[in-house]
């Protein structure tokens, strides 16, 4: 009920911001600033996994979540950290 749009949307939507963060010097900085764009966009994908579990803040339980997705993707340590 928190967004205007399903959860593939918004999604998307973030995901499409940070494509678009060029045109602002501050979030162009930011983005570039971080070693791994791969990074960005795979937190971005994965940002609201955890809000699956109530009673406990998502970012925990979602963390969680991302690093359980992360080892079944065989991802690199480093990008999954």
């Amino acid at each position: 009920t928190v967004h205007e749009y399903t959860v593939f949307e918004h999604t998307m939507k973030l995901l499409q911001n940070l494509d678009a963060t060029d045109g602002d010097p501050f979030f162009a900085e930011l983005r570039d600033s971080i070693q791994s764009a791969d990074a960005l966009y795979l937190a971005g994908l994965l940002h609201d996994v955890g809000k699956i579990v109530r009673g406990r803040p998502h970012s925990e339980t979602g963390a969680e979540i991302a690093a359980e997705i992360c080892r079944r993707w065989q991802l690199e340590p480093n990008l999954t950290a």
